[in-house]
């Protein structure tokens, strides 16, 4: 019995270390190593980040690692963590506000990117979306937060104004979100003139 538990205590160890070592690893999801990727950063995640905050951050890095992973299901699953935490840490405390901030920024990173599969696009937007309306609806808006917001909105903005496939009316969509960003004041309106275009 003791052999059998020592043995047992054993495979464990091997099993933690070489999952953890290759959590960082180049691994794709349709590689058998992908297993003990993924097993290593659940391991990361759930045993070695301490700290809600911290934590939250650790979910918004691995939906970057699943998108880059070409990992679909995973990434939806991370972003759609990555922003309940920055939404519930929020509400606690205004001071973690910088979170959903975050999510904004990483996913706005995401959308840029060339590869565009349907499905990636619509999660990506829908996070992006639901972190923006959270910061403008829920938070304060002191003149210095009303202007982040604002410049926030603006690089959506900017993102959309240089694509190549823009119909005429799409254009001028883009021009009146422009011009409503410029008053300073709707700043939701914007950003949903913004989103309306894909």
């Amino acid at each position: 019995m003791k052999k059998l538990l020592m043995i047992l205590v054993i495979i464990f160890i091997v099993f933690w270390g070489l999952a953890l070592s290759l959590k960082n690893s180049t691994f794709g999801p349709d590689s058998f190593e992908y297993f003990f990727k993924t097993t290593g950063q659940w391991l990361d995640l759930n045993f070695l980040t301490i700290g809600a905050p911290e934590k939250q951050e650790k979910h918004l890095d691995l939906a970057t690692i699943k998108l880059d992973d070409g990992d679909l299901t995973g990434y939806e699953r991370e972003l759609a963590s990555a922003y309940f935490m920055a939404e519930q840490l929020a509400l606690i405390d205004q001071k973690y506000i910088l979170l959903l901030e975050n999510v904004y920024n990483v996913t706005l990173e995401h959308l840029k990117r060339e590869k565009k599969e349907i499905g990636l696009v619509e999660a990506t937007q829908h996070y992006n979306e639901k972190a923006i309306k959270n910061l403008l609806q829920k938070h304060q808006h002191t003149p210095e937060l009303t202007f982040e917001y604002n410049r926030l909105v603006e690089q959506r903005l900017i993102l959309e104004e240089v694509r190549e496939d823009l119909s005429q009316e799409q254009i001028t969509t883009l021009n009146q979100a422009r011009g409503v960003l410029e008053q300073g004041i709707e700043i939701e309106w914007a950003y949903d003139l913004v989103s309306e275009i894909n």
